[in-house]
């Protein structure tokens, strides 16, 4: 694992220092060495890929034991996601074909068993260490792999672009199955720093990790930041950064973020899972909707095509799609490959994210391929609009519905507790005095919840086919 040798060294410079904590239990950076040493491995039971060990452990301390364990002592770790149905499980597996699989079931530390620091290492460069899932244009997750190098040269830039020190107290209230709450354990593990995790969400103990002064970073996706700001009634004195990634974060939110961490750098990124950090940025209010910043040390980017000569590929003439070239791009899939969610071309890797380069070389981001909605023969892409009605206070998520006329139409899902106050012609008001006509929602709905994918992003396609069925939980708004 990239982050082993130095958390070999950090468990002998300081060995007492909490390496994680989740629900307030903890292991020290020597517990964690010690007992990732002499952690009884699952034997290779047959399968595809013999050397790959399943992790189905959730958030827990055993998980971080076990993850180190797989991947210190020379094997692959692919990460389950405990949200996934059944069936979900039963296909990646099927798919995957690993050589055994870790659950609670068979994850035992023999009593007073302790392995030796040096039987862990992170290995050269071009093995292949973590196995990852991700969504895409189908209902079934891609599972993608990556290099010791890959995360060794991510963690190196990131730390240093972040600032992520040691001693640091990293709360990250997401899941440690999707990679940016595995890639934030890793970080903090790399840095010296602490991970603050939860078997499961609880916006309560997370704030109260912020009011008290224990948490000095917050890594998070922006729904989580969204909930958190909505509901702390107390300033957050000894967060000094705020890191987003995951999808857009909002002007809104940046502005509450700065109020309540008044000292803090807020962060925002915008990459892949299987493209890890493309650009970022310094959020500030009042930045354009779709801006997400320079390009991350390390990364080359061109719009329209991989050669340049696309028509996206000048300021101002985008969007295009967003091609990569990155020494920290992923190997690709060893799963649910469609050959349209990840794609290389040489050098050059997209995942069908569309955008454009402005005059200051910064990127912005209009979206991805597979959620644009197409209607009326324009391209509408749902985070416009999203921006627009979060601006006006409600949470929002823009969907494609079938439409005979058009191809399809735009509609406004709106989280919320009870009917909102504001009516349908209010909100198409608010749209209309922002966006173009062909942008304006056609028709408005409201959840008191959105479906969740894969890393608790909202499952736009599962909402889509909600409304499509009529589903009594989906409420036109009036």
């Amino acid at each position: 694992m990239p982050f082993v040798d130095r958390l070999v060294d950090w468990a002998a410079r300081c060995p007492d220092r909490d390496a994680a904590v989740i629900d307030g239990q903890r292991l020290s950076y020597a517990q964690l060495c010690r007992r990732a040493a002499g952690l009884r491995l699952p034997e290779p039971d047959g399968g595809s890929l013999p050397e790959l060990v399943a992790l189905d452990l959730g958030n827990t301390l055993d998980f971080v034991v076990a993850f180190t364990a797989v991947v210190g002592r020379g094997r692959i770790a692919a990460v389950l996601d405990p949200a996934w149905p059944d069936p979900v499980r039963a296909a990646a597996l099927d798919r995957l074909g690993p050589g055994a699989v870790f659950t609670g079931a068979n994850f035992a530390t023999p009593e007073g068993s302790a392995g030796s620091p040096a039987a862990l290492a992170d290995g050269g460069p071009g093995r292949l260490f973590y196995c990852g899932f991700t969504s895409g244009t189908t209902r079934m997750p891609k599972a993608f792999v990556r290099t010791v190098g890959s995360w060794q040269r991510s963690l190196e830039r990131s730390t240093a672009y972040f600032g992520t020190a040691p001693g640091d107290r990293v709360l990250v209230p997401g899941p440690l199955s999707a990679s940016l709450g595995l890639y934030a354990l890793a970080e903090c593990l790399y840095a010296g720093a602490t991970f603050y995790g939860q078997t499961a969400p609880d916006t309560a103990a997370a704030l109260d990790l912020l009011t008290t002064g224990t948490a000095t970073r917050l890594v998070a996706v922006p729904s989580q930041l969204r909930m958190l700001g909505l509901r702390a009634r107390s300033p957050w004195p000894s967060v000094r950064s705020v890191v987003s990634g995951g999808a857009k974060l909002g002007g809104e939110e940046v502005g509450v973020l700065h109020r309540l961490a008044p000292g803090a750098a807020v962060h925002e990124y915008y990459g892949a899972s299987e493209l890890s950090f493309v650009a970022a940025r310094l959020a500030t209010p009042g930045a354009g909707p779709h801006l997400v910043g320079r390009p991350f040390p390390g990364v080359e980017l061109r719009i329209g095509s991989p050669d340049g000569g696309g028509a996206g590929d000048a300021a101002g003439r985008g969007p295009g799609t967003i091609w990569v070239r990155s020494d920290m791009v992923c190997q690709g899939y060893v799963a649910g490959d469609d050959g349209i969610s990840f794609r290389r071309e040489g050098q050059w890797a997209t995942v069908g994210d569309y955008g454009w380069l402005d005059a200051d070389g910064q990127l912005h981001v209009a979206g991805r391929s597979s959620d644009m909605i197409v209607t009326g023969g324009f391209n509408v892409y749902p985070h416009e609009i999203e921006e627009v009605l979060r601006s006006h206070g409600c949470d929002a998520v823009v969907v494609g519905l079938p439409d005979a006329s058009r191809g399809r139409s735009v509609a406004a899902v709106l989280r919320s507790d009870g009917p909102p106050e504001l009516t349908a012609g209010a909100l198409r008001g608010l749209c209309a005095g922002e966006l173009a006509p062909f942008k304006v929602p056609r028709r408005f709905y409201w959840v008191r919840e959105w479906p969740r994918g894969h890393g608790g992003k909202t499952a736009r396609a599962v909402l889509a086919r909600a409304i499509e069925a009529g589903d009594a939980d989906v409420r036109i708004v009036g």
